[in-house]
Formats: structure tokens, C-alpha cells, sequence
């Protein structure tokens, strides 16, 4: 069997739709309200792989997967993670992710697995003693604080007004323009400057400069 223990903080939506009677995964989508902004989303893929279970159809249903969630959320990251038993990882290799976990998780075998693309965002996983009566040790990876990432500032910006009714406002503001003074002027550069202090006049009152609060990543 399969389980994902969540902390009630965490913002998950369990995506019920992913999961098949055939193989044996839980799927999540992870969202904070400011992430960074390369990433959307995160997708956490959670599986059992029996060893005497269908390679085929195991490696078929976390690609199918992969491919419906990131169809919806192309700049999710991906985290697939759980016991692999022995199926094969050519495929997920390709799709493109990487295998992290380095040390044996039961005997001398490395069976429980992550498969990311986000690797940069994370600590290289440590591997615990088992817990309970397990035979698999436990494999922890945490979030990296280290300079490969850019992890940016909060910055003041301006940024131009783009209020609907500002902008239905300002249509109707120029087209009720008239032109006349223009035509009467004897230069271009009279005419250009007129031209582009009243244009600017109508946009600085109908949608104006606001100051923002942003983060650069």
C-alpha cells in the first residue's frame, strides 16, 4: 500500500483522477501563495511498485500522469518519490528527471527512490535508521539554502494602471480629441510634441503610475 502524511499547513490538493485500481499511487499538487517564479507548482508523485508488479504499466501510468498534470501546470517541478522495487528508470530518466538518493534503503539495495527535476531546490537526501518494524530505512531530503539558488528580494516597482473602466474611459477621452490645433502648427516638432502631451495627459489621468510591492524572483 501507499500513504502521504501532510502536514495540515501544507497546501495540498490530493488529484484523484490521477490515481488508477491497477497500480498503487497518490498523486498531490503543492502550491504556496508566493513561490518562486520558475515554479508554479509542485507535483508529488507517491509510489508503490510491488516487485513482482507490471514494469510496463507502472512506468505507463507515472508517465501518463506526468503528462496530464504538467499539460495543466507546465512550470510545476516534479517530485516522484517512493519504493521502486526493481522497475526499470530508463523512461523517467528521459522524461527528463534525476535520481537523488545515492545510498542502499534496504540491505544493500537502493529501493526507495526520488526522481526530480527540481534537484537545485533541495539538500542531497540523508538515509535514517528504519522506523517501526520496516525493513527500509527512511530517506529524507529537505529544502537547500545554498547558492545555486536564487532566491531573490522584495522590491518597490511602477507599474501602469490596467483598470478596465480606466481604459473604456480613456477610448472614449480619445476619441473625443480634437485635433484642429495640430493641423494649424508649422512644424513637426510642434506637432509632435502636441500630439504626444495630450496622448500622455489622457493616459496619466485615466490610468495612472502606481507604486507595487514585488519580489524579483
Amino acid at each position: 500500500g501507499v500513504a502521504v502524511l501532510v502536514h495540515e499547513d501544507v497546501p495540498c490538493q490530493r488529484l484523484t483522477a490521477l490515481e488508477s485500481d491497477n497500480v498503487e499511487s497518490v498523486w498531490l499538487l503543492y502550491r504556496q501563495p508566493r513561490m518562486p517564479r520558475v515554479l508554479s507548482h509542485i507535483i508529488i508523485g507517491t509510489i508503490y511498485h510491488p516487485p513482482n508488479a507490471d514494469h510496463r504499466a507502472m512506468t505507463s501510468h507515472i508517465l501518463g500522469c506526468l503528462d496530464t498534470a504538467t499539460r495543466r501546470h507546465p512550470q510545476a517541478g516534479i517530485i516522484l518519490l517512493g519504493d521502486f522495487n526493481k522497475l526499470p528508470e530508463a523512461a523517467l530518466l528521459a522524461y527528463p528527471l534525476k535520481q537523488v538518493v545515492r545510498s542502499p534503503t534496504r540491505n544493500a539495495a537502493t529501493l526507495d527512490k526520488i526522481y526530480t527535476n527540481i534537484q537545485d531546490w533541495y539538500e542531497r537526501p540523508i538515509i535514517l535508521p528504519n522506523i517501526g518494524r520496516s525493513d527500509h530505512r527512511a530517506v529524507i531530503m529537505s529544502a537547500t539554502f545554498n547558492s545555486k539558488v536564487q532566491r531573490g528580494k522584495d522590491v518597490t516597482v511602477t507599474v501602469r494602471s490596467q483598470d478596465s473602466n480606466g481604459k473604456a474611459l480613456l477610448a472614449q477621452a480619445i476619441q473625443a480629441i480634437d485635433w484642429t490645433p495640430l493641423y494649424r502648427m508649422q512644424t513637426c516638432d510642434e506637432m509632435v510634441t502636441h500630439f504626444y502631451g495630450t496622448v500622455t495627459g489622457l493616459i496619466d489621468q485615466y490610468l495612472p503610475l502606481l507604486t507595487v510591492n514585488r519580489h524579483t524572483t
